[in-house]
């Protein structure tokens, strides 16, 4: 075995700046004091990913839906980009083996968000009308009745038996867990509206956010249970498919507001955009791109 200790300082970074896979990079990084201490944050971030990125890049790639107009896509969307370079930076982002500059500039296209304008409204007035309606659709969810197939009203409980390789499923205080994920996100955002509601990036996610997660709770657990009865709230996709959806959009939002705070902390200061609609972004990697939003179909 080879003993590290008598690897001169100079190979020991040119090793690592031939190391294509970030998990590798990582384990060499972490094989001795050594590494550790020549391999800075600073020159590891040259090659790959630091882990906030790492983490950063896999919610917005878990939160993308293939389409401009949803999820994490939808952010950038209403931040000013056009509709085909978003799809292009996810493209890039989640092609098989991307070369990790391609994590890298979409990180930075959302980051960049930071200081741009936006096209229609100021960013407190998005902010300001999204949480107004999330206000009022959970107040709407709260007045639902609740059905499902294993649930039950009376008690409050969902008791599903195993059915073929599905394991049993009980779930206690179902409304109540229903209205504290919706309530939880909503307490989330709330006291961070004073300090980041005039932030493009800050305000492009609320609406994003908000958006998927009305879209999510619409489409899979309101049905009409009779013909001419009122809508009401299907614990069988919430338990299944709803709750995690909305974590999922949950998490979009921290890793929104954490991109947020980071900015701040960094005391830049903004670069105006041209125009309303016209945005050079601020990104070297950019530098030869403008970016204008126009109305397309997914």
């Amino acid at each position: 075995m080879t003993d590290l200790t008598n690897i001169p300082h100079e190979l020991r970074i040119e090793i690592f700046e031939n190391i294509s896979d970030r998990q590798d990079a990582l384990n060499f990084r972490s094989l001795d004091k050594t590494n550790q201490t020549l391999i800075t944050d600073t020159v590891f971030a040259r090659h790959h990913l630091l882990p906030k990125q790492h983490y950063i890049l896999k919610v917005l790639i878990e939160t993308y839906k293939g389409c401009a107009r949803t999820g994490s896509g939808l952010v950038l969307l209403e931040g000013g980009l056009t509709h085909k370079l978003t799809k292009q930076l996810f493209h890039d982002a989640m092609a098989e083996n991307p070369p990790f500059e391609a994590g890298k500039r979409l990180i930075e296209a959302f980051e960049a968000l930071h200081d741009m304008k936006m096209r229609d409204r100021t960013p407190k007035q998005f902010t300001n009308l999204t949480t107004h309606r999330m206000t009022r659709f959970l107040t709407e969810v709260k007045e639902l009745p609740f059905y499902g197939k294993f649930y039950r009203q009376r008690t409050d409980i969902y008791n599903a038996p195993r059915i073929g390789p599905f394991e049993p499923v009980y779930h206690k205080k179902c409304r109540d867990d229903v209205v504290a994920v919706l309530q939880s996100l909503q307490d989330y955002v709330e006291p961070r509206m004073e300090r980041f509601r005039d932030t493009t990036l800050f305000a492009a996610g609320v609406v994003a956010v908000f958006s998927a997660v009305s879209s999510c709770l619409q489409k899979r657990c309101y049905f009409i249970p009779a013909a001419g009865s009122a809508v009401a709230f299907k614990m069988d996709n919430w338990i299944h498919h709803g709750r995690a959806e909305v974590m999922k959009w949950f998490r979009l939002m921290k890793v929104i507001c954490m991109m947020v705070e980071d900015r701040a902390s960094q005391k830049h200061v903004p670069q105006p955009a041209a125009t309303v609609t016209h945005v050079e972004v601020l990104s070297e990697s950019y530098a030869s791109n403008t970016w204008h939003r126009r109305e397309s179909p997914c």
